[in-house]
């Protein structure tokens, strides 16, 4: 096995799970959320161009590639990422991202009702655990939920599946081009997207605090730059079944982050909730190699 593919899966293991820290500190620290999404992909397309432009990469693009990377971005970066971004002004990083470990099991559902298969029983077993799991971590919060809590965790699942849809949609139509020049022109439209957002919702553009602007920066650079890139090479070096593990690594890692930064609580039915959602993606996972040795 590639040791330099399981160091840059190491990366993504970390630096993935410590977004969803990045961006509650950025929220909740002067930042409004369609702004913060405009300006994080604004400078990581950015820096993307200039690597294009040092590599001499053919920057072309016809209307296909265009309607599959515009819709692609819009479902997973503006809906997708906008919505976490907006709900974590209110929702724990931890419980955010332990929610959206749901991601692949809603993948694979859906995949299934979009190709009409009929999805097999542990594809549906995986859904239910996860749903089961995600259930699990708000019993102790029930009774004192107000209805900005259920309004941003509702956003954190709706958010998830329009991150299935836009990955179904991106796995489903393969484009030939290069990932970085796919990644520069989702960048590109989705920071168009957030800004049109930013003035839809006429959001202040008050000076964030440094610790904002500092995970604004560790956002751009590593979050969507650095581990991206790392995640590919991954993908390239590993089996499909190893690369993947990022999905229920990374859900745990940022509920400890959490815990650890900003003394997000931390109880028995977090952690059984954790295990189910887990369990449910390593489901997903067996399901789909048993289907790929066939």
């Amino acid at each position: 096995m590639s040791v330099f593919g399981l160091l840059n899966l190491f990366v993504v293991y970390i630096v993935w799970s410590s977004t969803y820290l990045a961006i509650r500190i950025a929220v909740t620290g002067g930042f409004e959320p369609f702004t913060l999404g405009a300006v994080r992909l604004f400078f990581a397309g950015l820096i993307l161009f200039i690597v294009l432009i040092i590599k001499k990469m053919n920057l072309r693009l016809n209307f296909y590639e265009f309607k599959i990377i515009f819709s692609t971005s819009m479902l997973m970066w503006v809906l997708g990422n906008g919505l976490i971004m907006w709900a974590e002004q209110n929702a724990a990083s931890g419980l955010t991202a332990l929610i959206l470990g749901v991601t692949p099991i809603l993948a694979s559902f859906l995949d299934s009702i979009f190709t009409k298969k009929m999805p097999s029983l542990i594809s549906v077993f995986s859904l239910l655990l996860g749903f089961v799991g995600v259930f699990c971590l708000f019993i102790p919060k029930i009774s004192n939920f107000s209805l900005i809590d259920i309004f941003s965790y509702s956003l954190v699942f709706i958010s998830a599946l329009c991150w299935a849809v836009g990955a179904i949609i991106q796995r489903n139509n393969s484009l030939n081009m290069s990932v970085l020049t796919m990644s520069f022109y989702q960048s590109l439209f989705a920071s168009i997207g957030f800004f049109l957002l930013s003035l839809v919702f006429h959001e202040s553009y008050a000076m964030p605090s440094y610790n904002a602007v500092l995970a604004l920066w560790y956002l751009v650079i590593f979050g969507s730059v650095f581990a991206f890139t790392a995640y590919i090479n991954a993908v390239k070096l590993l089996p499909i079944n190893i690369s993947m593990t990022y999905a229920y690594v990374n859900p745990v890692l940022a509920l400890f982050l959490g815990h650890i930064v900003l003394n997000e609580e931390i109880n028995k039915f977090t952690i059984i909730g954790a295990l189910l959602i887990i369990l449910g993606i390593l489901g997903v996972f067996k399901d789909q190699f048993n289907k790929n040795k066939k």
